[in-house]
């Protein structure tokens, strides 16, 4: 199990996993149902998410909850989001691009 450098909180890995997705806020907040100044609130840490959106956006993002709520993550991808975004990026446009492709056929 890994963990996110401790000055790191919930909202920033929040946004860092939104951008790493290429999502801009009204993206998220539309799939999320929930306005984009609610998105911002947690990205700046005014308020902390439900439990419920933060299972969706680890959904979304394809991340373990645990990484986005506490920073562990135990298939290890926030390290990748946090050492290596372009490299995370890279990697979850080949799994988009897998799932798509599985779509179609």
């Amino acid at each position: 199990m890994t963990k996110a450098p401790k000055s790191m909180s919930i909202g920033e890995r929040i946004q860092r996993a939104r951008e790493a997705q290429s999502m801009s806020r009204s993206e998220l907040a539309a799939h999320l149902g929930v306005s984009q100044a609610t998105i911002n609130a947690w990205e700046t840490g005014r308020i902390s998410p439900r439990p419920e959106s933060m299972q969706k956006m680890a959904q979304r993002f394809g991340v373990d909850i645990e990484w986005l709520s506490l920073g562990e993550d135990i298939r290890g991808l926030g390290d990748l989001v946090m050492l290596d975004p372009d490299a995370f990026v890279e990697m979850m446009e080949i799994v988009t691009n897998a799932r798509y492709k599985g779509d179609r056929e």
